[in-house]
C-alpha cells in the first residue's frame, strides 16, 4: 500500500529538521546562544548586588560589636543557636564593613567564591580541564537559582548567605582536597578541619556532609582503599561537631520558640506532602530538565573518566542511591520540624544540595555505558536551546530584570536613607514596596516591633519608624 503524498512530505520535512538539528554548525550556534544566555544572566544577577541593603538581622548582629566576643558566642549558644562558627562570622563581619556600600560588594564576593568551589570540585572530582570546569561550575550555578525558589534569603541577604552559601563552599571545597590523587599531610588537616567547622556554620550541612561521608567511608573500608583514614578522620570530625551544635541549649530554645508543632504526629503527613511535590515540581522544572538532559548529552561530558568510576557497577549505582535516600530522610525531618514547607532560605539551600546529588548521580550511572565515537546529536542542539529559553523565561530571572529597571534603586535609596539618619528619634517616610528578589524585612510602623529595635540599636538612636499613612476610608 503506496503512502499518501501528504505523509511522505511529512517525513522529508521532519528528516530535514533532525538533519538540520544534527549539523555541527546548528549545534555549535546553540551552545553560543547558551554562552550568550548566561553570561547576560549571570550579570543580570550580580548587577543587584550593589542595590542590596541590610534588613532586620543584619542590624541585630551588626550592633552586637559592644560585646566581648566570647560573651557574644556563650550568649548565642545558650540562648538562640549552636552554630558557633556562623556566630562567629556574623560578629567578625557584619559590625564591621560599612552597609553603604560593602554589604553588596560582599556578596558578591560570597556569590563567586561559590562558583570557584564549584568549579574546582567539578575539576577535582569530576576529573574536567579548567576550561571546562569553570564553564560547568558558572552553568550549574546560573541553573541553581533560576530553577529553584526565590534566592532573596541565600543571595541578598548577607546573615542568610553567611549561614549557608559558606557552609555549601566548605563542603565543595572538603571533596575537592579529598579528591586530590596525592593526599598531603596538609590537606589532611585542612580536610579535616574543614569537616569539623561545617556543622559548626550550619546543622543541616552537617547532617548532610555525615550522609555522605557515611556512605563512601563503607565503601572505602569494604575495599581497604589506602586513603580510607583520612575520610574516617573527616567524618569523625564531622559527628563530633555536629554533636556539639545539636546539644546547644540554645537549638532547644529557638525550636520551641520557632517550630511549638514540630515533629508531632499531626504534622507527619503535611510534611510528607510538602517535600513530595516540591520534588516533583523541582523535577519538572524546564530550566532543571533540561540541564539534566544536556548534561547527560555532551561529549565533553562523556568523555570524562575520573579515578572512582573505575569502581564496581554496583557501587556506581547503590552509592547515589543510598546517598538520596539518607538526604531524602534528612529533608524531611527538617520538612517535619516546620510542620511543612520550610522557609525559603532551607528550600534554597535543599534545592542546591539535590540539583549536585542529582547531576552525581547521573553522571555515575552514565560512567558504565561502553564510550563510543561522538557525533553530533539533534538532541544536543535542541536541549541546549531550550536550556538558553527557560533560562531568560525563568521566574527569578524576570524577577531579577523587573527588579534591576523597576523596585532596586528606589528601595536602595530609601535604605541608605535610613543608614544616614541622624535624628535620635526618626521618623522616616513610607518605604516603596520590596523588590521581588530581596528579602523582606523592614521597619514597620511600630517602634517597638523587633525590626525597628534592631535598627534603632545599631545607629544608637531612642527609635525609628515609618511614618503612619493616613487613613482611606470607600465610598
Amino acid at each position: 500500500m503506496s503512502k499518501s503524498p501528504l505523509s511522505i512530505s511529512t517525513e522529508n520535512q521532519g528528516g530535514a529538521l533532525i538533519d538540520i538539528f544534527a549539523d555541527p554548525r546548528c549545534a555549535l550556534l546553540s551552545r553560543f546562544i547558551l554562552f550568550i544566555t548566561i553570561g547576560l544572566v549571570a550579570a543580570a544577577f550580580f548587577a543587584l548586588f550593589p542595590f542590596t541593603s541590610p534588613v532586620a538581622d543584619d542590624y541585630c548582629r551588626g550592633a552586637r560589636s559592644t560585646m566581648h566576643i566570647f560573651s557574644y558566642l556563650i550568649l548565642e549558644y545558650r540562648g538562640w543557636s549552636g552554630r558557633w562558627m556562623t556566630n562567629l562570622l556574623h560578629y567578625l563581619i557584619l559590625p564591621n564593613i560599612n552597609f553603604s556600600w560593602m554589604y553588596g560588594f560582599v556578596l558578591a564576593v560570597l556569590a563567586w567564591a561559590q562558583i570557584y568551589s564549584a568549579a574546582r570540585f567539578v575539576r577535582d572530582v569530576l576529573g574536567a580541564a579548567n576550561r571546562l570546569s569553570w564553564a560547568l561550575g558558572v552553568a550549574g550555578y546560573i541553573v541553581w537559582i533560576t530553577s529553584g525558589p526565590t534566592v532573596g534569603q541565600n543571595l541578598y541577604w548577607l546573615t542568610g548567605a553567611i549561614e549557608y552559601q559558606v557552609a555549601f563552599i566548605a563542603m565543595l571545597l572538603v571533596f575537592s582536597l579529598l579528591s586530590q590523587d596525592r593526599t598531603s599531610r596538609f590537606i589532611s588537616v585542612v580536610s579535616v578541619a574543614l569537616s569539623f567547622v561545617i556543622p559548626a556554620l550550619n546543622d543541616l550541612a552537617g547532617a548532610t556532609l555525615i550522609c555522605v561521608l557515611v556512605v563512601l567511608c563503607g565503601v572505602l573500608i569494604l575495599e581497604r582503599a589506602g586513603n580510607r583514614r583520612i575520610w574516617l578522620a573527616c567524618l569523625i570530625a564531622a559527628l563530633v561537631s555536629f554533636s556539639i551544635v545539636a546539644g546547644a541549649p540554645g537549638d532547644k530554645i529557638r525550636k520551641a520558640h520557632d517550630f511549638p508543632h514540630g515533629w508531632q504526629a499531626a504534622t507527619i503527613l503535611p510534611a510528607a506532602k510538602s517535600i513530595i511535590l516540591t520534588r516533583v515540581e523541582w523535577a519538572l522544572d524546564p530550566v532543571f530538565f533540561s540541564a539534566i538532559a544536556l548534561w547527560i548529552l555532551l561529549p565533553e561530558v562523556k568523555h570524562l573518566r575520573p579515578a572512582w568510576t573505575q569502581t564496581k557497577r554496583a557501587y556506581l549505582y547503590g552509592c547515589p542511591l543510598l546517598i538520596l535516600s539518607a538526604c531524602f530522610a534528612v529533608d524531611y525531618l527538617v520538612a517535619w520540624l516546620h510542620s511543612g514547607d520550610p522557609p525559603p532560605r532551607v528550600d534554597t539551600w535543599i534545592h542546591m544540595v539535590w540539583s549536585i546529588l542529582w547531576f552525581l548521580t547521573l553522571f555515575a550511572w552514565t560512567r558504565t555505558a561502553t564510550e563510543k565515537q561522538q557525533t553530533a546529536s539533534p538532541f544536543q542542539t535542541v536541549f541546549a536551546l531550550m536550556l538558553s529559553i527557560s533560562i531568560l523565561f525563568a521566574r527569578n530571572t524576570r524577577d531579577v530584570v523587573s527588579d534591576l529597571f523597576r523596585r532596586a534603586p528606589a528601595w536602595h535609596s530609601a535604605h541608605l536613607r535610613i543608614l544616614h539618619t541622624t535624628d535620635k528619634v526618626a521618623v522616616v517616610p513610607a518605604l516603596p514596596q520590596s523588590p521581588k528578589s530581596f528579602y523582606d524585612a523592614d521597619i514597620t510602623e511600630d517602634p517597638r516591633y523587633w525590626t525597628n529595635r534592631c535598627v534603632e540599636n545599631y545607629l544608637n538612636i531612642q527609635s525609628i519608624a515609618v511614618a503612619k499613612q493616613p487613613a482611606s476610608y470607600e465610598k
